[in-house]
């Protein structure tokens, strides 16, 4: 696991294996950094190795971004 915090984009990056995602002590980890994350206005971004098709799980990760930018829009 390799983790990158940037304070400039207030993003906390997070590259993990499948086997580590399934650790139920990792799970913990981040269900307890959340609210430190809220009060640190920085946006948690997890990426999962694994055997899932790249393209189609691009578009929506694509799609959900482009759903969380008009949201702020809104705001």
């Amino acid at each position: 696991m390799k983790i990158n915090l940037n304070e400039k984009t207030k993003r906390r990056t997070v590259w993990m294996t499948e086997e580590e995602m399934k650790d139920e002590c990792l799970k913990q980890v981040f269900q307890d950094a959340k609210p430190q994350k809220d009060s640190a206005k920085y946006q948690n971004v997890i990426f999962i190795s694994g055997h899932h098709d790249f393209f189609s799980m691009t578009e929506g990760l694509l799609l959900h971004n482009y759903g969380l930018e008009q949201k702020e829009k809104v705001q």
